[in-house]
């Protein structure tokens, strides 16, 4: 899938965890490289706001029936203080420009999937595996799952001829991540200052 997520050189601290306010939000703060992105995709369980802390990250916005060339025009950079809103179904996609940035990421509500898929990231990482995966479409198919995130385009098109040739193969792999790497411990670990 095009893109540069580049999971290995990315950190990740859930301030505050929908486990612990009743589903009300998550709150994330990423920091990454320059050049790090993700598809364009969308979400169907939770609005996305991205708030630049530091450094230089823009996001594509548009709704549901923008088209790829629309989308590639709607490039805003994030400024410290002025949160982008990406409502519930909106298309959208983050791209971190020339410089390491930190940003804090609110979902709301809080999803739970996508606190697993960084407990899971950050497990794999620990253990040295996650450079491994990288570029496993099984493994790429599963984060979308947890995180709700419904690639666009040819992306998604990658990704649906995936979940056909491979559902039982993704449904495994992520029961095998979340029994070992879905713990209590793991949510600490994140949420530790």
């Amino acid at each position: 899938m095009p893109a540069e997520r580049r999971w290995d050189q990315r950190e990740y601290r859930i301030v505050e965890s929908a486990s612990h306010n009743n589903n009300a939000r998550t709150v994330i703060i990423e920091t990454t490289t320059p050049g790090t992105s993700v598809p364009p995709h969308y979400h169907s369980r939770f609005s996305e706001t991205f708030e630049l802390i530091n450094g230089s990250v823009s996001v594509h916005t548009g709704p549901a029936d923008t088209s790829e060339l629309a989308f590639k025009s709607t490039l805003t950079p994030l400024e410290p203080g002025k949160p982008i809103t990406v409502p519930l179904g909106w298309y959208h996609q983050f791209v971190v420009e020339n410089e390491t940035s930190t940003f804090k990421c609110t979902l709301e509500p809080g999803d739970i999937g996508f606190e697993n898929m960084l407990k899971v990231l950050d497990g794999l990482k620990r253990d040295g595996e996650l450079d491994k995966l990288e570029e496993d479409d099984v493994f790429l198919a599963v984060l979308m799952d947890l995180t709700d995130a419904h690639p666009l385009w040819k992306a998604g098109e990658i990704l649906s001829n995936v979940r056909k040739e491979r559902s039982e193969a993704i449904e495994q792999m992520k029961e095998d991540l979340l029994q070992k790497y879905d713990t209590p411990e793991a949510l600490a670990r994140l949420m530790a200052d």
